[in-house]
């Protein structure tokens, strides 16, 4: 029998390797993909730096530009929850700017990801923002589903809070 001599590197695909990379795993190395490694490293390095830059410029009030960096943020994003992290934060600004549509399509696209620590946040945040656009019984609903979904929340007890007002 022909034995292969054992190499100190692991041999990995490029999708194993953003999914290392993603959940905080130490970075596989192999001969060819040394560079998208690096590369990757430095991509979610950068992509902090933009969500970082997000929040300040979000404390500040200053929406627009806010979403521009998230929008520049999830284009760099490998990660699911950094994602959806992103979307709620967008959805946010534009409730803040008063467009209160584009927020609400916006917490749905964090909804999209039900385990994400920010989906339930979402949900009363879409009821928040259908009372600004005066559709209440739509806001009742979407109130009423944060409170069967997450029940023991922060934002349930939220939610039927704002049940009593509407």
């Amino acid at each position: 029998k022909r034995r292969l001599p054992k190499s100190p590197l692991r041999i990995s695909t490029e999708s194993s390797i953003k999914n290392d990379i993603a959940t905080a795993d130490k970075p596989v190395i192999t001969k060819a993909g040394e560079s998208r490694v690096k590369s990757a490293v430095e991509s979610k390095s950068n992509t902090e730096d933009v969500f970082a830059k997000a929040m300040e410029v979000f404390k500040l009030r200053q929406y627009l530009e806010c979403i521009s960096l998230l929008n520049k943020s999830s284009a760099q994003s490998a990660g699911t929850e950094s994602l959806a992290r992103n979307n709620y934060w967008v959805g946010e600004a534009y409730y803040g700017l008063g467009q209160y549509d584009e927020a609400i399509r916006s917490f749905k696209k964090t909804t999209t990801f039900p385990t994400s620590e920010k989906t339930s946040k979402a949900l009363i945040m879409i009821a928040e923002s259908l009372v600004k656009l005066g559709r209440n019984a739509d806001a009742k609903k979407a109130y009423e589903r944060v409170v069967k979904l997450y029940p023991q929340s922060a934002e349930a007890v939220r939610a039927l809070k704002r049940l009593q007002q509407i």
